[in-house]
């Protein structure tokens, strides 16, 4: 009887200390940065993350999404437009009293195009504004480390949690 009711406090313990949690996927476009300038024209991106709410001023989560920069003709020479998958983790501090938020996300994001890209070191700082409860706009860096160049980009993008 008295495990019984050992893990039944238990289970009530986590129910009652149990945080809010969100799943977040959006959009976002921006232009190409550093040495890419005269190769890619636009970059662009589909976000996907789950943030877990720790404190009332920190999430912690995962996210992925897609990377796309679209080469631009230079000189009758068109690179191949790059594309990436980022595996990462997320983190976000707010503060209650405003509906700003800052964060970042790093991983490592997957060459998918052109074929043999191995990808490389991904990173992400972010800030933003909730416009409401379930949606927010956020300014961002993605930068792609490799041996050379960082692919990166500085972008707008919109989020909706669901």
């Amino acid at each position: 009887m008295k495990k019984i009711l050992f893990l039944a406090t238990i289970v009530l313990s986590l129910n009652a200390t149990a945080q809010y949690s969100s799943i977040g996927i959006g959009i976002n476009g921006g232009l190409p940065t550093g040495n890419l300038e005269d190769k890619f024209s636009i970059a662009f991106g589909l976000d996907a993350n789950y943030l877990y709410e720790v404190t009332d001023q920190i999430s912690l989560g995962a996210a992925t999404g897609l990377v796309y920069f679209s080469g631009e003709e230079n000189n009758g020479v068109s690179p191949e437009d790059k594309m990436y998958i980022p595996i990462a983790g997320s983190v976000r501090f707010s503060n209650d009293s405003d509906s700003f938020f800052m964060g970042g996300d790093v991983g490592y994001a997957i060459g998918l195009s052109p074929s043999g890209d191995a990808g490389g070191f991904y990173f992400k700082p972010i800030v933003g504004y909730n416009i409401s409860e379930d949606i927010n706009l956020n300014l961002f860096y993605t930068g792609i480390k490799k041996e050379q160049p960082t692919f990166a980009y500085v972008g707008l993008g919109v989020m909706m949690r669901l």
